[in-house]
């Protein structure tokens, strides 16, 4: 978490998130094989969501919400020291 803050939201702070827009040469220096692409007038390929990939995510994402229910949980019912 704190490598993707610093890296994305940080050092190289880009408004594509909130605009849907990136500026060419911002593109270029972070998709230039994408750009290419665009350029000679292909789509660019999306990566393909195969049921492993989907299973594996739903795992995951799970996992984190229980166990963050779990610890909110925990939390509110231990009593404060003190």
């Amino acid at each position: 978490i704190i490598w993707h803050g610093y890296f994305v939201h940080l050092r190289h702070f880009n408004k594509a998130m909130f605009t849907g827009y990136l500026e060419e040469s911002e593109y270029a220096r972070e998709h230039p094989l994408e750009l290419e692409q665009i350029r000679r007038g292909e789509q660019p390929a999306f990566a393909p969501i195969t049921t492993v990939r989907l299973i594996l995510f739903a795992l995951l994402a799970l996992a984190l919400v229980g166990g963050s229910a779990m610890l909110f949980i925990w939390l509110r019912w231990t009593p404060m020291a003190g």
